[in-house]
């Protein structure tokens, strides 16, 4: 039985953001069931008292027959090496729940904080956020992503962020690399210089 999920921010007891995931869901069920979304996520969702402060990640797993909610206290992780990594048979255009093949791949490169992969020589996503690229002008974010995340989404729709091939021989046309989503909104998440990506290796699943 599939399974999707949806990774909400919950900021004081707020979800700001709850829009673009009701859109994906809807989306997700529109696609795989051929009906309307089964969960309205601001009817479901009821934020204890224990997570009404801070940052807290609540996370949907869902089909069109179930869903499970639970909430997990959150903080960013913290990024200083990456590794590039060249697998071309990863897909992943929909928020699956199971993500193994992430967590398979991070293990292969234990030296790196996490992985940016890296599809046919375009730049895609890291294992866990999409990622956008300073130029010196304007942050890019590669138009070849595994998943097209609600973030993304938005910071696109907002024009705080363009979108553009970038191949890994383009990389030393900029200077620094940061990760975003649901959680990490843009300028919130990790900033490293490109120069701290380790080259391109090949990864296994």
């Amino acid at each position: 039985m599939c399974l999707f999920l949806e990774t909400i921010k919950i900021e004081a007891g707020r979800m700001p953001h709850l829009r673009w995931h009701q859109r994906r869901m809807n989306e997700i069920f529109a696609h795989f069931y051929k009906e309307e979304c089964a969960w309205n996520l601001g009817q479901i969702i009821h934020v204890p008292d224990v997570f009404q402060q801070g940052i807290v990640k609540c996370r949907v797993v869902y089909n069109d027959q179930t869903y499970q909610i639970e909430f997990i206290p959150y903080q960013i992780r913290e990024i200083r090496r990456i590794q590039a990594v060249e697998i071309d048979i990863l897909d992943y255009p929909f928020k699956y729940a199971k993500r193994e093949a992430f967590q398979i791949l991070q293990q292969q490169f234990p030296e790196a904080d996490d992985i940016l992969i890296v599809k046919n020589g375009f730049l895609t996503d890291s294992s866990y956020a999409n990622i956008a690229l300073f130029d010196g002008q304007k942050w890019v974010t590669p138009n070849t992503f595994l998943l097209n995340g609600t973030c993304r989404q938005r910071l696109l729709a907002e024009k705080r962020i363009t979108e553009d091939e970038i191949h890994l021989k383009d990389l030393n046309r900029y200077q620094s690399v940061t990760f975003f989503n649901a959680m990490m909104d843009f300028g919130k998440g990790p900033r490293i210089k490109t120069e701290n990506i380790i080259p391109v290796r090949s990864g296994k699943l």
